[in-house]
């Protein structure tokens, strides 16, 4: 179980955070760039 909490806490962190900034837009930010 610790080896998946590793990969999957991480994993589940980022995708929040992309979910996050795809709702306020600032994805597109980083596309242009």
């Amino acid at each position: 179980i610790e080896k998946y909490e590793r990969i999957v806490v991480p994993l589940v962190f980022i995708t929040l955070g992309l979910y996050i900034m795809y709702e306020n837009g600032t994805i597109e930010i980083f596309l242009i760039v």
